[in-house]
């Protein structure tokens, strides 16, 4: 296992039967975001969670019970329902001609959003607590940490060099 064994590090048996070291104070260092974001829909009582209270729920219903896809989207598009969202119309050229043998162009729509917003709201999302992972990961198929594993992010050598002291 090619990690120091630093003060904060644990080893394990993951429930898929590989071992891992596992770097402890990462959550304290790249999960600061997710701790500090707690909402009113993290609260025990709050039966309507992940929605904030039972009128976020009721809206949510039924939208999905009552309307079509086409409703749906007409819904998000008014701008007491956008989240600050904005919407670019592009034309592209295809690369095909058309019935006056001109090129077809084709409109299309980019929405954007800031994206370290669109990150915050994530990780600060209760709904993703359990499968997010902060924390550098080594992983082996091995206990003696002959075979390494890579299949996510926080098993690679970039996430525990960047977050590791």
């Amino acid at each position: 296992m090619n990690q120091p064994d630093w003060p904060f590090t644990k080893a394990a048996v993951c429930e898929s039967g590989r071992y891992a070291i596992t770097f402890v104070a990462a959550l304290q260092i790249a999960g600061r975001v997710l701790q500090e974001q707690q909402t009113a829909s993290d609260t025990p009582d709050n039966h309507w969670a992940p929605f904030l209270n039972e009128e976020e729920w009721g809206l949510a219903e039924w939208l999905i019970m009552e309307t079509t896809q086409k409703g749906r989207d007409r819904f998000l598009k008014l701008p007491i329902a956008r989240p600050g969202w904005t919407c670019e119309t592009v034309h592209m050229i295809r690369d095909c001609l058309g019935p006056a043998n001109t090129p077809m162009v084709e409109e299309l729509e980019f929405w954007q959003h800031d994206p370290v917003e669109c990150v915050q709201e994530l990780i600060g999302n209760p709904a993703f607590l359990e499968p997010m992972s902060f924390t550098p990961e080594d992983a082996y198929e091995d206990a003696g940490g002959q075979t390494r594993v890579f299949d996510e992010m926080w098993t690679s050598d970039w996430w525990w060099s960047m977050q590791v002291p």
